[in-house]
């Protein structure tokens, strides 16, 4: 499990296909990579990976075919920046709210004011599990949604200038995609309604 609260990004060094799918190496900082093992959960993108292999500051994750088909990981390219986190513990502060690291689709960038006021289009599939002023996760990071407009499924989310300079979102461009995560008890809320209508 993941806050949501980006705690760095990570230059991607390479990032190579095979029959399984890719393997996505990353450059850590020092600080970052403290008692990190083989195993652990790493938030990237707001996708959860598994590092299978740490040399010196390199650390390896592998991707299967599926999450590079619905995420934005599967078009990375060597130099890119990506959001991380390293998953929470027992005891930690949840600055954000809970994330799974689970995407469930990818929106686009419609707009992007010096303000900070960005707003996404989302997929038509997720429209249904946004609110305003409910949570969204993009990129791994959670966010508050400012204005929505069902109809069209474009939510407006506000960065505050240290957050553009501390993860990818300060250098998006209109059109630029992100991982999106809906918060998953309005999902959960939104589906059992639904049944509950249609006498499941």
């Amino acid at each position: 499990m993941f806050s949501g609260i980006v705690q760095s990004t990570a230059p991607v060094l390479s990032f190579q296909k095979n029959e399984h799918g890719a393997v996505l190496t990353l450059l850590f900082t020092e600080a970052f990579l403290r008692d990190l093992k083989i195993g652990a959960s790493v938030s990237v993108a707001g996708v959860c990976l598994t590092v299978v292999k740490i040399e010196e500051a390199n650390v390896s994750f592998d991707l299967t075919d599926e999450t590079m088909r619905v995420t934005t990981l599967g078009n990375v390219k060597e130099g890119d920046a990506v959001n991380i986190e390293r998953s929470i513990k027992v005891g930690d502060e949840i600055g954000g709210h809970l994330l799974s690291g689970h995407v469930h689709g990818i929106a686009t960038l419609l707009e992007k004011h010096e303000d900070g006021m960005f707003r996404f289009q989302l997929p038509e599939e997720l429209k249904k599990f946004v609110i305003e002023k409910g949570f969204i996760a993009l990129d791994g990071a959670s966010l508050t949604v400012v204005d929505y407009d069902r109809d069209k499924g474009a939510c407006s989310v506000a960065f505050i200038p240290e957050t553009l300079r501390a993860t990818t979102f300060g250098t998006l461009a209109v059109g630029d995609q992100v991982n999106v995560e809906v918060d998953q008890q309005t999902r959960t809320i939104v589906e059992t309604v639904e049944k509950m209508m249609n006498g499941e």
